[in-house]
């Protein structure tokens, strides 16, 4: 019965598809069943003169492991995604993928789309991710073998859920962090679980390899940067590319951790925008942000947005801001949910 139900759900869906409704503009197609490459073709041919279509979710919403997305999905997919004329550019993969081979192959489709933002979805407590992730980017950055389709559309990498050791990260540096050619400037690794030493990962997201110009970290209960040594921020007092730096919901934010990035960013000549938001920072990690206030000068938008500043921090930034008026550019300052006045 509750197939039945999904499949009418999905004739409407393809039926609106093919009227081109304006206000259907994503799709949630969802692998629980054995007519998934069938839908998959419905699914292609109503977007053939389809206009406003730009999103579509691929997931498995049942707790059974042997729907994972497929090498044949893989190449049903290449329909929805490349031989059609709507509008989709961004894909979302809330399922596992059966084998690093689908995962490899989907890499290289997504390479030959026009897709722009990718976001994938490992679901949490799946043991020993990184030949996923691997063979994933290894796809992501190999080159298509025709002309026409050599120009990459991916600008916007998203990652979660993934066992980020020292191979997953040499190979996001190989194929996309290091890797201008991927195309891709902006990288997502919110909830992740990072086995690596923490110069290391600064290095590889800051050093002077690095091409990325946006970073997302955080999104996760427990302490990232806790576990993390004090050199982590260091590389980015350096770096000349990141124009925008976004540690959200890092579980907690370390006194050491807040130091090294105010000191690094009191270095910096190039970040303009940085994001510090529902870290729950206590005082004595909110003062060792001052330096920032009082030495940055390339920054014009901060958001410190549900940190638990109090009047006693936000008077010691202010005061550090005036010292600092005639160098900064900041023009923007969020201090929403939190605890002054």
């Amino acid at each position: 019965m509750k197939n039945s139900r999904e499949d009418q759900h999905f004739q409407q869906d393809i039926e609106r598809i093919k009227l081109n409704d304006p206000q259907l503009t994503s799709i949630v197609f969802d692998f629980q069943n054995s007519v998934s490459r069938s839908r998959l073709r419905s699914l292609a041919d109503s977007l053939r003169r389809n206009e406003h279509m730009c999103q579509i979710t691929l997931e498995n919403n049942t707790t059974r492991t042997d729907y994972r997305l497929r090498t044949d999905h893989v190449s049903a997919l290449e329909e929805v995604m490349i031989h059609h004329q709507s509008a989709l550019n961004t894909v979302e993969v809330n399922m596992d993928f059966a084998s690093p081979v689908s995962a490899l192959e989907f890499g290289k489709l997504i390479r030959r789309s026009e897709i722009v933002d990718l976001d994938v979805s490992a679901s949490p407590g799946v043991q020993d991710t990184t030949d996923i992730i691997k063979a994933l980017v290894h796809g992501l950055a190999t080159p298509p073998q025709d002309e026409l389709h050599s120009e990459c559309g991916l600008t916007k990498l998203a990652l979660f859920h993934f066992d980020m050791n020292r191979d997953a990260i040499d190979a996001l540096c190989s194929n996309v962090i290091h890797h201008k050619q991927s195309g891709i400037n902006f990288l997502d690794l919110r909830c992740n679980n990072f086995t690596i030493r923490g110069d290391l990962l600064g290095e590889a997201l800051f050093g002077p390899k690095s091409c990325l110009e946006n970073l997302v970290l955080g999104g996760r209960r427990d302490s990232m940067l806790g576990d993390l040594d004090s050199s982590f921020f260091s590389k980015l007092a350096f770096n000349t590319i990141l124009d925008t730096l976004l540690l959200v919901s890092m579980g907690c934010f370390p006194t050491y951790q807040a130091a090294g990035l105010a000191d690094a960013l009191s270095r910096n000549t190039t970040l303009q925008e940085l994001h510090i938001e529902h870290n729950d920072m206590n005082s004595q990690e909110l003062m060792a942000l001052t330096p920032l206030f009082q030495q940055n000068k390339s920054l014009q938008r901060l958001s410190l947005i549900g940190n638990n500043i109090g009047d006693l921090e936000a008077i010691s930034f202010a005061t550090a801001l005036c010292d600092n008026s005639a160098a900064t550019n900041l023009n923007h300052l969020a201090l929403n949910d939190n605890c002054i006045g």
